[in-house]
């Protein structure tokens, strides 16, 4: 009875084998992932949409696979791809006119050739999207991110681009016709011969940004802010400039014939070689009434006619200048530079020209009435005809005073 006992607890107390078990449980797990990626992968490789021809590739697909929506040609009028995953589509040669691609995702999406018209791409990533030769005209670009988008010979004619992101953005030999702009952030972008007559860029900011012969006539570019950039023979002609802020910039040889920049704040730039004159058209001056001009370069301008009342424009530069009939009325320009400027028939009256350089400057007819001219330099100015008339001439050096030798032996 006893040896039976024992036989019984060693027989239950037999470890069971465990290896074959979780060996056979692993297996039945491998199939059924194997199982769920191949069904899985089939499922989300699948195109997300068919609209006409073409086959809108899934974000699995576009993005992991490589294999980005392809689309070249296809006519997609009216499509409905708002929030679309279109990382680097080829889009190109598209009819895309009147399409919802608002929220899409077009990373470096290629829209080369494509007709956008009035199409909706707002709040859009466009980052690296390339729209050469592409039509835009009265498409809605609001609030997309614009990074580095290029629109090379493109026409952008009456589309709004509100309040978009849009550093490196190019437009090279582009149409803008109306373009609207405000509220929008450029930073070292490029604007190359490109047309923007007309456009409204209110409220923009630009920075480091290059503009080369470009056409902003008749633009609005109001309480804008432009720093460290580079404008270059480019027309902003009849322009709406009123409280623009233009620092620490290159903006040589443009034309601002005609354009109202009252109020404005141009310092520390270079103007020179620019036209600030009456439009030869509409004849209407450039006003620069209250105008902070500090430190900056306008030497060899043209500002004839021009309005500059109360301007603040100390230490700055007016070297051979055109600068008939302008007028300085009650103007700061202490430490201003003159010399061998045209001031013939300018009003100063009330104006300080404290320390002032008018070397060699012709101010026939000028009126410096009431004016402060402590210390000014006058050397070898015409001042025939000139009004003094209550003027501060304390110190005014008219002549070059003599030089003594002196030997001492």
């Amino acid at each position: 009875m006893h040896r039976e006992s024992i036989a019984l607890v060693t027989k239950q107390s037999r470890p069971i084998p465990l290896l074959p078990i979780i060996f056979a449980y692993g297996i039945v797990a491998l199939l059924t992932i194997a199982v769920a990626a191949v069904v899985t992968g089939m499922v989300i490789s699948r195109p997300l949409a068919v609209i006409g021809s073409c086959a809108v590739a899934s974000e699995f697909t576009a993005r992991w696979r490589n294999e980005p929506t392809s689309c070249p040609g296809a006519d997609l009028t009216q499509a409905d791809l708002a929030g679309a995953f279109l990382w680097n589509a080829n889009l190109s040669d598209a009819n895309l006119q009147g399409a919802n691609l608002s929220g899409a995702d077009l990373y470096f999406a290629n829209f080369q050739n494509s007709r956008l018209d009035h199409a909706d791409l707002s709040k859009s990533n466009l980052y690296g999207a390339t729209f050469r030769h592409a039509r835009l005209r009265g498409t809605n670009l609001d609030d997309a991110n614009m990074l580095g988008a290029t629109f090379h010979e493109a026409d952008l004619s009456n589309a709004s681009l509100r309040r978009v992101n849009a550093p490196w953005l190019e437009l090279v030999n582009a149409t803008a016709t109306n373009v609207v702009m405000k509220g929008s952030t450029l930073d070292r972008a490029r604007v190359i011969r490109s047309h923007l007559p007309g456009a409204n860029l209110e409220n923009t900011t630009v920075t480091n940004t290059t503009i080369i012969r470009s056409n902003f006539s008749g633009a609005t570019l109001r309480q804008a802010t432009i720093i460290n950039s580079t404008i270059y023979a480019s027309d902003l002609s009849l322009s709406r400039l009123e409280g623009i802020q233009i620092h620490g910039s290159e903006a040589r040889r443009n034309n601002f014939s005609g354009a109202a920049l009252a109020n404005s704040v141009l310092v520390f730039t270079q103007f020179t070689g620019s036209d600030f004159s009456g439009h030869q058209t509409y004849g209407a001056s450039a006003n620069l009434d209250n105008a902070i001009m500090r430190v900056s370069n306008f030497d060899d301008s043209n500002f004839a006619h021009a309005s500059l009342t109360e301007v603040k424009a100390f230490a700055t530069g007016f070297r051979r200048s055109d600068l008939r009939h302008a007028n300085f009325r009650n103007a700061a320009l202490e430490g201003a530079a003159f010399t061998g400027a045209d001031l013939r028939n300018a009003q100063f009256s009330g104006a300080n020209l404290t320390r002032a350089k008018l070397q060699r400057a012709m101010l026939h007819g000028t009126d410096f009435t009431s004016a402060t001219l402590t210390g000014a330099i006058l050397i070898g100015a015409d001042v025939t005809n000139v009004t003094f008339d209550g003027a501060d001439i304390t110190d005014v050096v008219f002549r070059q005073q003599a030089t003594s030798h002196t030997s001492t032996r």
